[in-house]
């Protein structure tokens, strides 16, 4: 017995010490950033960046809430998500950055009655949704992603992103107050 516990100790002193070796991390390079990099993966990825252009510059929530989408030239983008009917509550959040674009998270939470059976019997107890706007330095504001947010019954909140196409339906399901569907 006593054999066995020293080669355990003697096991996690060795993994320990193999796991904490300093390597030096080379710094940073001022020449990129997670922006920048995140940037040119959503130009790659998101195919209808166009179509969710706003027509003015923004700068913060109150800016891009009076901007508008081209889903519609009427309805700012304030009077569309805010007066979102199916949406129980609705929070925007603004992330600045120095260097780098504004993300404005638009979130939303449902009644659990729109959730279908089968998400109910998967344990979801909570469903939202959370759009990112992002604004870059020159005026450029798109919706850069969107995902599903379910919280279920052991507490967990999982994350579920939503393609391109499906984000298109999803804005002008709430420009024209529809019910989503996921």
């Amino acid at each position: 017995m006593k054999i066995i516990l020293f080669a355990v100790i003697a096991i996690m002193v060795v993994s320990i010490s193999a796991c904490s070796q300093s390597t030096k991390d080379a710094p940073p390079s001022s020449t990129t950033s997670k922006v920048e990099r995140r940037d040119k993966d959503t130009f790659k990825m998101v195919q209808f960046h166009g179509d969710m252009k706003t027509d003015a510059p923004a700068l913060g929530i109150e800016a891009l809430k009076k901007n508008h989408l081209e889903v519609s030239a009427t309805k700012t983008i304030g009077e569309a998500f805010d007066a979102y009917q199916y949406a129980i509550t609705k929070e925007w959040r603004e992330t600045p950055s120095e260097n780098g674009p504004h993300y404005i998270d638009y979130i939303c939470w449902f009644n659990i009655s729109p959730v279908s059976i089968a998400a109910l019997k998967e344990g979801v107890v909570k469903r939202g949704l959370e759009i990112k706007f992002v604004v870059r330095g020159d005026g450029e504001t798109y919706i850069a992603m969107a995902s599903r947010i379910d919280i279920k019954s052991n507490g967990m909140r999982y994350n579920s992103i939503i393609d391109a196409p499906e984000i298109k339906k999803i804005v002008t399901a709430i420009y024209e107050n529809r019910e989503i569907t996921f």
